[in-house]
C-alpha cells in the first residue's frame, strides 16, 4: 500500500508569484520534477490547491512554469500571490555575473559566453570584435539541465579587447514579452525571491 501511494501521490510544490497575463509562475517542489505537466498539491500562501502545472525550466532550485487547472482558481491567484517584481523598476535592472553560452552567426567564432547578465542585456567574453551598433539575431542557452533556450535581438553597444579575449556591450532590444518573462524568473532565482506579503481568505479547491 505504501509503494502504490508513493506512485500515485500529487507533488508538493509552492507557488511563489504569478503573473496573471500569461499565467506563468515561480515555484519550490519537494520533489524533483521534469520538465512538462505535472498534476500537484500546490500551497498558495496558508492554503492548499490540488491543481495541474507545467515546468519549463528550473534554475537554483527555483522552477518557471506555468498555471493550468483549475479555471476557477485564476483568480484567487491574483489577489492572494504578487506579480514578478523584476518588471516594476525599468529605469535599471539588476545585473549578476552568470557564465552562459550565446549563440550566433554575427558573433566570431559563432558563440560567446557571458560576464554577467540582466533583463536588458549582457556583457559578452568574446573571441574576437564586433562592430558597434550593429543589430543581430542570437540565442542565449539558460539551463543546460532543460536545454531552455531564449531568443534574442541584440544591438552591440560597445567592444574593447581585454587580454586575448574581446568584452562586448550587448542590448536586448525588442524583446518579446513572453521571452522577457522567462529571462526575469531565471534572473531572479539567481538572486532572491521577494515573496511580498500574502493578505486575504480563500477557499480550498480539492
Amino acid at each position: 500500500m505504501g509503494f502504490l501511494n508513493k506512485i500515485f501521490s500529487r507533488p508538493t510544490i509552492e507557488i511563489l508569484t504569478f503573473d496573471p497575463d500569461n499565467r506563468s509562475i515561480l515555484f519550490q517542489s519537494e520533489n524533483e520534477l521534469s520538465p512538462g505537466d505535472h498534476s500537484v498539491q500546490a500551497q498558495v500562501a496558508e492554503m492548499k490547491l490540488k491543481c495541474k502545472v507545467n515546468l519549463e525550466s528550473t534554475e537554483a532550485d527555483l522552477h518557471y512554469g506555468t498555471f493550468l487547472q483549475p479555471e476557477e482558481a485564476l483568480e484567487p491567484l491574483s489577489v492572494l500571490l504578487p506579480r514578478p517584481k523584476v518588471f516594476e523598476d525599468k529605469r535599471a535592472h539588476e545585473r549578476v555575473d552568470r557564465v552562459l553560452r550565446i549563440c550566433s552567426a554575427a558573433i566570431p567564432h559563432y558563440q560567446a559566453t557571458t560576464v554577467d547578465i540582466s533583463l536588458s542585456g549582457a556583457k559578452l567574453n568574446a573571441d574576437g570584435p564586433m562592430e558597434v551598433d550593429d543589430y543581430f539575431e542570437c540565442e542565449l542557452q539558460i539551463d543546460d539541465t532543460t536545454l531552455t533556450h531564449l531568443r534574442f535581438t541584440g544591438r552591440t553597444r560597445w567592444c574593447r579587447k581585454v587580454d586575448e579575449k574581446w568584452h562586448i556591450g550587448v542590448e536586448f532590444v525588442d524583446t518579446p514579452r513572453d521571452t522577457r518573462s522567462r529571462l526575469a524568473y531565471f534572473i531572479k532565482a539567481l538572486t532572491s525571491v521577494e515573496r511580498g506579503v500574502l493578505t486575504g481568505g480563500w477557499q480550498n479547491f480539492d
